[in-house]
């Protein structure tokens, strides 16, 4: 029989992982999910097939594994409430960014297996790419389960430092949205150029009116203006854009005050 899978919080990342699970086989019997929005839960129900429900402690009360799927910011009284009923042998598997293994021990309680992993969003297309790492209470068949989990989006990781868990956070759980923010501020950039009169050779290309050759100059231009709407600060004129780790990690904390890490 498949160990059974509790998710609390069946957001996109949750519903990604019960996607994933159900794709390499899992038995929809053996999962449930756990969310406190009546849309969230049926749209579980509808499109996977598990049992869902709005009770936290009843969803995780019996799991082998209880994957910890909400915000951050929720994951202190969330992981509270469970822990009353929190049993050996039971495995704890949080993906909420920035919550330290030592954390969860001290809300959950002493000796309670724990992972602690960082996917990123292509794993809702089965292209993820996760790293974890483990308290010392986790056993060789919970450290396989969520191997198990992971794998089924994707490529999984384990790490011996947590302390590594930042960069994997950095770049691999947060850098996608970046990127995907980059693409979006080239389209409106673009489109913003043809309807204003920008684009020439390229446009007539693909059958469009010839309206002036743009340059270099101007796509950047209309680029900054585009980022400037939000806030984010991008490389200088005359820069080479070759800056160091501080720049990075500076424009990343940028990004994230403007709102645009999502």
């Amino acid at each position: 029989m498949d160990p059974l899978f509790a998710f609390v919080g069946g957001g996109n990342m949750g519903r990604a992982l019960v996607g994933g699970l159900l794709a390499a086989g899992h038995a929809p019997s053996r999962i449930l999910v756990a969310d406190s929005e009546a849309a969230c839960r049926e749209r579980c129900a509808s499109r996977f097939g598990v049992t869902v429900t709005d009770d936290n402690l009843a969803a995780s009360r019996d799991a082998d594994v209880v994957v910890l799927a909400v915000k951050p910011q929720q994951l202190r009284a969330v992981t509270l409430a469970l822990a009353p009923a929190a049993r050996d042998g039971q495995l704890f598997l949080s993906i909420a960014a920035g919550i330290t293994l030592s954390h969860l021990e001290t809300w959950l309680g002493s000796g309670r297996a724990i992972v602690r992993a960082m996917p990123n969003t292509p794993a809702q297309i089965g292209c993820g790419a996760a790293a974890l790492c483990a308290n010392g209470a986790v056993s060789a068949s919970q450290h396989a389960l969520a191997s198990r989990l992971l794998e089924s989006v994707g490529v999984a990781v384990w790490l011996e430092d947590e302390n590594l868990m930042d960069a994997v956070t950095a770049l691999s759980g947060s850098g996608p949205a970046y990127v995907f923010l980059l693409l979006e501020l080239l389209e409106q950039a673009g489109c913003e150029m043809l309807f204003l009169g920008g684009f020439g050779v390229s446009a007539s290309v693909f059958g469009w009116p010839d309206v002036g050759l743009v340059t270099l100059s101007e796509m950047t231009q209309a680029v900054r203006r585009m980022a400037s709407r939000i806030s984010i600060p991008l490389v200088a004129d005359g820069d080479t854009g070759h800056g160091d780790l501080h720049n990075v990690a500076r424009t990343v904390r940028d990004f994230e005050q403007a709102g645009a890490a999502g």
